[in-house]
This record gives structure tokens, C-alpha cells and sequence, in this order.
């Protein structure tokens, strides 16, 4: 006879199962296996071993549950043929092997700690649940009970049953998937769901007395302000009791006409929750029974917030168009327009009254007002008030304030408790950037300033700003244009004086020179002389008006130059005295520089000489024979005097604010009868202050003028002059 790996395996197969014949099997909660009953029959015993052995050999061998023995290491001693059945092979040639090579490696760790506490524990079963591989490849669950029976005389192994509880685990899975599932869809939505039975009924009954509630989720129960009890303890009225009393009419309707005509029910309306109004909408379709009955299936929808923001929008879109309708209506009357914006503010605030504030000259006054109490101050000194203190924040946000009589402006702004005022919403008026002013609406009672209260009151606040900013706007342009004529009124008595005085000088010379044209030849030479004389003279006197006239249209126009350099005083005057020479010998007047050597002057050299040459010039004009002129400067550290004096016949006081205005005809003759330009001194005024400095005069009849320069220092490059 030959042998074979095979009978190897069929021989510990027998004797494995020789070893497990002779437990005494006991009973446990997952096997097939049961306790072998020693058969009787009437008077008899049936003891014959080798009968008893087969039975047992057909129960393992036939039955649902797989046994498995294992030794103490976990190494495979006997598998049972049921064991191939649940997995879809014969694994026979693992016997001898490792039993943690059989399970899913995720369960390692699990059969790890099992197996110790099988072995821990002796003649204790120890049930598990392990995964094993299919031969199609399929996880299964195998539920296992181990016990330790290395001590049974004969067996000494580690008995295992193995079911297969893979279809049960599934099942189980698929549950908890489907419960998950119902609570995702039905008991965590934000719609309460219901399922209501309509039984067939008269239609002369109403209806609720023959509704039934079938199902209702929490949600519902939240919802129509009911307590999540037995469904068989909530009434079927229960949906009608809690509509809003005005809306049930509707409802009945609604209801009754989706019965009849066995159509979806939607329906929008309000119930009460405990002394809440909510409004709902209710979502159902129906399923005719064959009894005639109709199943509905449906949801409640809480659309409170839903309605509260289409009345909001609703509520705003009303007054953006009142607000709209007001600002393109605003006319030319700065007064009517703030008043009308200010109104606006109170009414679509609904406040008690409203009040503009605009701050002008350290004094607090109300430009604009709607409903104002009688005797509420409106012109005030502004610390303390809230209306400044807004003004001060400059805030971009609108300011509110509630509880006023809590906060310090009970001590700080008299208004608060006089008038009763507890609610508080502001926002600053800007002109031109610059915060001016205050809109406020005011309550006198408590109340909650929303979001687009707030930003309505910064518009309309937006809108006001505009004003003030086209009335200031308005007010410069009119004062503009005031000025304007004024100067073209100014330049044309200024240009009929110039023609004026152009005006003399030539009819002296034209007179003079027809004289010598005609008479020249019966005339005597000092005479001729004369003549020549007095036509030069006006024909200086003319050239002096027009150079003067030339420099001041040009700086008129802005085209003169301006170079402002540091100077020697000192030299620029020694300049300018040897100009005047000739006049100041024929009249014994004495010139005297009397500017210190090294002082200098930051000014433009050529309007400098100007300034000079026209104050020497009238101080040689109105200086008596054997007088003295004199041109003195002191310095301090940002600026120079200059002094340009004179002792000769002076001014007289009301003629002093005539000497630099434009259009002011006002010219004196000198000690000798010399004319003057009339345009002399305004040059002078108009080079000085181009400096950024002031001039004065000082003067008493009969004891001479005192010219006053002052020439700001500034740093600028040096002149050698």
C-alpha cells in the first residue's frame, strides 16, 4: 500500500477527532453542537462506544458551525468539514499551522489579546469576532467561542466554534445605515415631517374628527410647541388649535380643497407656540388608500426669519424710495432742504422727534428739525452735549446710545432728563471732510436701531453734507463775484485816474512844444530853455507813470520775475541815492545812508531798487529846501526794517488810508510844485507784501513822514550787490 501527504492528514484528522469524541460536550449560546444524550430504550442502555463515536462524528461533521482546535502556541490541530463550507475552500493543509495567519490583520491586536486571556483562563469560554478571507475573496465576521481545554485528559487543546455571522452583521450594518439615514432625513432636518391619515368621512363632519396622527418627528413637535410624547397621546387637533385664530378660516379651506380634489396641501400661514406667533409653511402629498382613506405625507417649515426679512425688505425698499423721492425732489432753499432731511430722518426712523446740530463759531445751533419739544434749546454751548460729542468722534459708523438717563450724559446733557429721552442714534456731518455738524434721531422710550436704520441715517447725514457743502460752495462763488466786480469796478477808477495823470504830463509837453514850434524864433534863448526844461520834466514825470504802470500790470498778471537773494543793504541804497542827486542838490536836501556796511536783506534786487527809488523820490518831492531824507534799518532774527524818513511838509491823517488804495485818486503836489505818479506808493505796498512783509507810514504835518519797511529773512542765495 503506498502513502501520501494526504493520508498524513487524514490520520491527524481521525485522531483529532478521536480526541474530541471523548469530551463530554457542553451546551453554549452559538453552537449546533449538543451535549451527546446517552440513548435509552425500554430497559436498555445503549453503551456501545464506537455507535456513540459515529453520532458525534456526524453531528461536527454535519453541522452549521465550524469547529477548530488549536494548542497552546495557536498552532492548527483539526479543522472541522464545516470549516470549508463557511469559507469556501478546503484548508486542510493549514493544519500545523499558525491560527493568526487565518484572520484580517487589522484583527491581530484584537486575537492577540484574546488568546492570552484564553489561556488565562481554563474551562471559561471567551466569545470573539474575527474577520477571515473568502475564497471569493469576501471578508466574513466569524463569530468565535474559544475555551482553554489544555488540561482535558485527551483532548488538551484549545476548542473553538466558529459561526458565521457575517450575514446577521450585515444586516444589522444595513440598519444602522438605514437609521442613520432617517435620522439625516427626518430627525435632524429643519422641517418637522408628519404623516397624517385622512379617514373616508362625511363631508358635512369637519374634518378634524376624522384625522389621525401617524407619525410626527421631533422637529414638528418643536415646532408646533408640543412635547415629544406617544403619538397616541397627541391629539389629531393638535395642528388646528395651534393656527393663528385670523389664518383658520383659510386653513379649513386650503385643507378641505386638497381632500376633495386630492391634490398636494401647501400652505403659508401663522400659529401660536406658547404665546409666540411663527409662521409656517406646510408641504404635504397624498396617497389614496384602498379603503378610500387618504395617507398624507409631509413637512412643516419654520419661515419666521423668511417673513421677517421680506417685511424688512419690504419695509426698506419703501423707505429707500421715500428716500429717493426726497433728494431728487430738494430745490434751491438751503433752509427747506435741511428741514426736509431732517424730517425724513425722524419719520423713517419712527424716532420722537430729530434735530440737526452744526457747530459754527464755538456755538452749538440746530440747523434743521422735526418734531422738536417745545422750549428744547437750540442754540447752546456744545460741551457735555451728545451732539458734539459726536462731532468730536468723526466716526465713519452711526453712534447709538441707549438707557440715556444710566449713562453720564444724565450729568453732562441737561436735555436728557428734562425730556424724558432714553434712545440715542446719531451721525456726523462732514463739509468738505471737515466734521461740522450732527443728525440725530432721538426716542423717548426704549428701542433697537437696526443695521439699516443705521445706514439710512448715514445717508440722509451724507445728503445734508451735500448741502452745506453747496451752500458754502454758493456763498464763495457769490463772494467771489462780489470781489470780482469789486476789482473790475477798482481797475477801471484806477485806469481813469492813470489816464488822467497820462493825460496832463502830455498836454503840458504838446502845449510847450506847439509854443516853441510857432514862437521859437521871436522867443529869447533863456526862455526857450525854460520851455525845454518843463517839457523834460513832463516827459519824465510821464516815463516814471508808465514804468510804474508796466511793473504793476505786470505783477498784476504774475509774469514779473521774482528772485528773492540775500543783498548788502548798505550798497543797494548808495545805488539808488545817486540816482536823486540832481534834485536833492538843486533843493539843498541832504541824503544819508545811514544802513549799517554789512546788514543784509533777503528780497528780489530789481523790486527792492523799486521800493527805494519810489520813497526816496516823494521824500525829495515833499522835503523843503535844506531838509534831510534819511534811510535807516535795524535788524532782529527773522526780519529787517527798513526806514525811509523825510522832515519835510508830511501828511495829514485822513490822507494816510488813501496813500495805497488803487482806486483812490490821491496825489499831492511837492515843496517846488513836482507832480507825482499816483501809483508809486500802491507798487511799493504790492512788492512788499510779495515778500511776505508789511509796510507803514508814520506822519505829522509840517514835521515830515516815516516810511516803515519789514523784509522777512528766508533762506535764499547770496548777492554780491
Amino acid at each position: 500500500m503506498s502513502y501520501s501527504p494526504h493520508d498524513e492528514l487524514n490520520e491527524k484528522k481521525e485522531s483529532s477527532f478521536e480526541k474530541m469524541s471523548e469530551l463530554n460536550v457542553k451546551q453554549t449560546d452559538s453552537t449546533n453542537i449538543q451535549p451527546v444524550k446517552k440513548k435509552s430504550t425500554i430497559g436498555k442502555r445503549i453503551s456501545d462506544p464506537v455507535r456513540s463515536e459515529k453520532r458525534f462524528r456526524k453531528l461536527i461533521e454535519n453541522g452549521a458551525d465550524a469547529i477548530v482546535l488549536l494548542d497552546s502556541a495557536g498552532i492548527v490541530k483539526y479543522l472541522s468539514p464545516a470549516y470549508a463550507k463557511i469559507m469556501g475552500r478546503d484548508d486542510l493543509h493549514r493544519i500545523g499551522s499558525e491560527s493568526i495567519e487565518f484572520i484580517h490583520p487589522g484583527d491581530y491586536a484584537i486575537y492577540k489579546g484574546t488568546f492570552e486571556k484564553i489561556l488565562s483562563n481554563p474551562g471559561i469560554p471567551v466569545k470573539f469576532i474575527l474577520r477571515n478571507q473568502h475564497s471569493n475573496g469576501r471578508w466574513l465576521r466569524l463569530e468565535c467561542i474559544a475555551n482553554n481545554l489544555l488540561n482535558e485528559p485527551g483532548i488538551h487543546g484549545i476548542v473553538v466554534n466558529i459561526h458565521d455571522d457575517t450575514v446577521r452583521w450585515n444586516a444589522e450594518e444595513a440598519l444602522r445605515k438605514s437609521e442613520g439615514l432617517y435620522a439625516d432625513l427626518v430627525l435632524n432636518q429643519v422641517a418637522g415631517v408628519y404623516r397624517i391619515l385622512s379617514i373616508k368621512h362625511n363631508p358635512d363632519q369637519p374634518i378634524w374628527n376624522v384625522l389621525m396622527l401617524e407619525f410626527v418627528s421631533d422637529r414638528f413637535c418643536d415646532i408646533i410647541g408640543i412635547k415629544n410624547s406617544d403619538i397616541d397621546q397627541i391629539p389629531s387637533s393638535i395642528v388646528f388649535d395651534s393656527i393663528h385664530p385670523d389664518d383658520r378660516q383659510d386653513f379649513i379651506i386650503a385643507n378641505e380643497e386638497a381632500n376633495q380634489n386630492f391634490t398636494p396641501f401647501t400652505w403659508e400661514g401663522r400659529i401660536i407656540n406658547n404665546n409666540t406667533t411663527k409662521w409656517v409653511r406646510f408641504d404635504s402629498n397624498p396617497r389614496k388608500l384602498d379603503d378610500g382613506s387618504i395617507r398624507w405625507t409631509g413637512v412643516i417649515v419654520d419661515i419666521t426669519r423668511q417673513k421677517q426679512v421680506e417685511e424688512q425688505l419690504k419695509k426698506n425698499s419703501h423707505r429707500l424710495m421715500r428716500l429717493n423721492d426726497c433728494l431728487s425732489s430738494l430745490g434751491t432753499d438751503y433752509d427747506l432742504n435741511i428741514n426736509r432731511l431732517t424730517a425724513l430722518s425722524g419719520a423713517l426712523l419712527n424716532a420722537t422727534f430729530a434735530q440737526y446740530n452744526r457747530l459754527e463759531n464755538g456755538c452749538f445751533f440746530t440747523a434743521g428739525k422735526w418734531q422738536l419739544p417745545e422750549g428744547y434749546p437750540e442754540r447752546i454751548s456744545p460741551d457735555g452735549y451728545l451732539g458734539y460729542d459726536v462731532i468730536l468722534d468723526n466716526s465713519d459708523k452711526t453712534i447709538t446710545i441707549s438707557d440715556l438717563p444710566g449713562t453720564s450724559y444724565a450729568n453732562t446733557d441737561p436735555n436728557v432728563l428734562a425730556y424724558g429721552l432714553q434712545t440715542y442714534c446719531a451721525h456726523v456731518v462732514r463739509r468738505e471732510g471737515i466734521p461740522v455738524g450732527s443728525l440725530c434721531v432721538i426716542y423717548n422710550h426704549a428701542c433697537e436701531i437696526s443695521a439699516e436704520d443705521q445706514k439710512i441715517i448715514g445717508i440722509i447725514a451724507s445728503a445734508i453734507g451735500n448741502e452745506d457743502n453747496r451752500k458754502h460752495y454758493i456763498e464763495a462763488l457769490k463772494a467771489s463775484e462780489a470781489k470780482l466786480k469789486d476789482l473790475n469796478a477798482t481797475k477801471d477808477r484806477f485806469f481813469s485816474i492813470i489816464a488822467h495823470d497820462l493825460k496832463g504830463p502830455f498836454n503840458g509837453i504838446i502845449g510847450l512844444s506847439e509854443i516853441l514850434t510857432e514862437d521859437a524864433k521871436n522867443l529869447d534863448i533863456s526862455t526857450i530853455v525854460d520851455y525845454a526844461r518843463m517839457i523834460n520834466a513832463s516827459a519824465l514825470q510821464t516815463l516814471r507813470l508808465l514804468d510804474n504802470l508796466l511793473k504793476w500790470a505786470r505783477m498784476q498778471e504774475g509774469k514779473m520775475a521774482f528772485n528773492p537773494v540775500r543783498n548788502v543793504l548798505h550798497k543797494v541804497v548808495d545805488e539808488v541815492i545817486i540816482l536823486f542827486a540832481y534834485p536833492a542838490e538843486r533843493k539843498k536836501i541832504v541824503l544819508v545812508n545811514q544802513v549799517p556796511t554789512q546788514m543784509t536783506v533777503d528780497a528780489d534786487t530789481e523790486m527792492l531798487k523799486t521800493i527805494l527809488r519810489n520813497l526816496i523820490s516823494n521824500a525829495v518831492k515833499f522835503t523843503n529846501a535844506n531838509g534831510t531824507v534819511s534811510i535807516e534799518a535795524t535788524n532782529a532774527d527773522s526780519w529787517v526794517e527798513i526806514v525811509v524818513a523825510d522832515n519835510g511838509s508830511g501828511i495829514r491823517a485822513e490822507d494816510i488810508g488813501k496813500l495805497f488804495k488803487v482806486d483812490i485818486a490821491f496825489s499831492t503836489r511837492g515843496t517846488e510844485n513836482e507832480r507825482g505818479t499816483g501809483l508809486g506808493l500802491i507798487l511799493c505796498k504790492e512788492f512788499v507784501e510779495k515778500h511776505g512783509g508789511i509796510i507803514t507810514v508814520e506822519s505829522q504835518p509840517g514835521k515830515g513822514s516815516r516810511f516803515k519797511l519789514t523784509f522777512p529773512y528766508k533762506t535764499v542765495e547770496s548777492n554780491e550787490n
